[in-house]
C-alpha cells in the first residue's frame, strides 16, 4: 500500500489537533465525536489506519467491536438512553471506526440530525465517560 495521510482521528490521538480521548491501548482508542447525535457520541477506531473495519487482521478487529461493548455499558449508565446504538459507515474519513451512541428514538443515528459540540460539552462528557472506565478499570 503506498503513502496514506494521517488520519483526524490518529491526529487526535497524538495531539495535532484538539480532541477529547477517551481510552487508548497499543490496539484500539476511543474518541468523542466533535459532531455527535447525542451527549456521550464516541468513536472506537484501530490505530492501524485502513479503510474499512473488515480490512482489519481479526484480533483488531475483534479489540474494536469488544471495546465498542463495554463503551456501550458505560454510555448507557451515564446517560441511561432506551439503547446504545452501533453504525459503520465510514463515508467521512477514511479511517475504520466504529460509532457508538446513546439513542432514544427511531432515526436518532441518521446523521443530518449531528451537530457540532462545544468545547466544554466535550469535556464534560469526557470526564464522565473516562470516570466510568476507570471505575471499570480501563484506565
Amino acid at each position: 500500500m503506498g503513502f496514506m495521510e494521517k488520519s483526524i482521528f490518529l491526529k487526535v490521538l497524538d495531539g495535532d489537533v484538539p480532541g477529547e480521548v477517551l481510552y487508548r491501548d497499543d490496539d484500539i482508542f476511543a474518541i468523542l465525536t466533535i459532531m455527535p447525535h447525542h451527549p456521550g457520541h464516541s468513536l472506537v477506531i484501530p490505530r492501524k489506519q485502513v479503510d474499512k473495519l473488515y480490512d482489519l487482521d481479526e484480533k483488531s478487529y475483534r479489540k474494536v467491536l469488544d471495546f465498542a461493548k463495554v463503551l456501550s455499558l458505560v454510555l448507557e449508565e451515564i446517560y441511561q438512553p432506551k439503547r446504545v446504538g452501533l453504525s459503520v459507515e465510514g463515508l467521512a474519513v477514511p479511517h475504520a471506526h466504529v460509532h457508538v451512541i446513546p439513542i432514544n428514538h427511531i432515526g436518532d443515528m441518521d446523521h443530518d440530525k449531528a451537530r457540532p459540540a462545544s468545547a466544554e460539552q466535550l469535556s464534560e462528557d469526557a470526564t464522565l465517560i473516562r470516570a466510568a472506565l476507570q471505575e471499570r478499570g480501563y484506565l
